[in-house]
C-alpha cells in the first residue's frame, strides 16, 4: 500500500530540501517528487501521474505560480513507518495553507509493467558497446565454433566405444564361472580347514540343554513353569 502525503511551498527551495531530509531519513529518492511551473508540460497532468489527488491537484494548479512548488511524497514500507516520519518532518516545515483538501491519503497498489526490474540499468544481462567498432553477438562463431552439434548414437560414454575393462589390459568384460557350492576355494568347509572334525555331529537329540537332560531349572526349585493369572 502507499501513502500520498503533498505539501505545497512557497518557494522550490524550500521543497527541495523538505524532499532532501526526507531522503536522509530512508524515503527512497523515487518516492520524493517536487513539481513547480517551471518544469514545463501540463502541470495537471504531472499531478495526477505522481498520484495526487485529482481534486487537489485542481487546487494546487491554481497555487503552483512563480516559484511555489509541490512536495509529494509517495510513502511505502521502505523505511518501516515511513508515512509517520514524512508527517512528522513536514510538520516542522514552512508549508502554505490551502484549506481542507485531500493531502493525506491511502490508496491500494496495482501492479506495475516495466522493462527492466532495474529503474538505472536497462540492461541486466548484457552491456552497452563501448564503441561503434565493437562487434556484437555469439562468442563461438567468433573463435570458429559451432553453437550446436549433431548429437551421435553412443554405446559406451568412453570416446571410441571400448570398455574399460579393456582400456588398460585384455580382459573379457564378463567371465563364465561354474557354480560353487562353497565361496571358498577347492569347495573346502570352514570345520575341516584348520582340523579334521565332522562338519555335522550324529550325536542324539537332547530334549533339556541341562547336561544329563535333567529337568527344567524351575522344577528342580519346586517352582511350576507356568502360573495363571
Amino acid at each position: 500500500m502507499t501513502t500520498v502525503i503533498t505539501r505545497l511551498y512557497a518557494e522550490k527551495g524550500a521543497a527541495q530540501s523538505a524532499a532532501s531530509k526526507l531522503q536522509e531519513k530512508g524515503l527512497p529518492r523515487r518516492a520524493v517528487q517536487v513539481i513547480s511551473a517551471s518544469g514545463g508540460g501540463d502541470l495537471q497532468a504531472r499531478m495526477v501521474k505522481a498520484m495526487v489527488d485529482q481534486k487537489a491537484a485542481t487546487i494546487y494548479g491554481k497555487k503552483l505560480k512563480g516559484d511555489a512548488a509541490l512536495l509529494v511524497v509517495r510513502a511505502t514500507y521502505k523505511p518501516l513507518g515511513a508515512a509517520v516520519i514524512t508527517r512528522e518532518t513536514l510538520a516542522k516545515t514552512d508549508t502554505v495553507d490551502v484549506g481542507k483538501i485531500n493531502d493525506d491519503y491511502w490508496m491500494p497498489d496495482g501492479p506495475q509493467r516495466d522493462l527492466s526490474i532495474l529503474e538505472d540499468h536497462p540492461r541486466f544481462f548484457t552491456r552497452l558497446p563501448t564503441s561503434a567498432n565493437q562487434r556484437g553477438g555469439l562468442v563461438t562463431p567468433q573463435f570458429g565454433m559451432k553453437l550446436l552439434s549433431k548429437r551421435k548414437d553412443r554405446k559406451s560414454a568412453i570416446s571410441g566405444g571400448r570398455f574399460m575393462s579393456r582400456m588398460f589390459w585384455p580382459t573379457p568384460l564378463l567371465k563364465r564361472n561354474r557354480k560353487a557350492r562353497s565361496v571358498m576355494r577347492n569347495s573346502k568347509p570352514m570345520s575341516t580347514k584348520f582340523w579334521p572334525m565332522p562338519f555335522l555331529s550324529p550325536g542324539q537329540r537332547r530334549i533339556s540343554v541341562i547336561p544329563g537332560g535333567g529337568p527344567v531349572f524351575s522344577k528342580a526349585l519346586g517352582l511350576p513353569l507356568i502360573t495363571l493369572r
